[in-house]
């Protein structure tokens, strides 16, 4: 997959993941299988950021994890 593809889901990933945990909000008994899912989702992800060498997709990916951790103890 190239960067600009890894770019992307990465984004998708994460963007959909904050949509759904605000849509739920905090007290929502869902909003920890969410999050689950797109910690699933990005680990998923990471085999393909690493082949790929790309220091833009590790760092997105990072910023992603980051953002999630976010959303978990937020």
């Amino acid at each position: 997959m190239d960067e600009a593809d890894l770019l992307m889901r990465i984004r998708v990933v994460i963007g959909s993941t904050r949509a759904a945990a605000r849509s739920l909000g905090a007290d929502d008994g869902q909003l920890a299988a969410v999050l689950e899912r797109g910690r699933t989702l990005l680990d998923e992800l990471a085999s393909e950021v690493e082949s790929s060498g790309s220091e833009a997709a590790r760092g997105s990916l990072d910023r992603a994890r980051e953002q999630l951790a976010e959303l978990t103890d937020g």
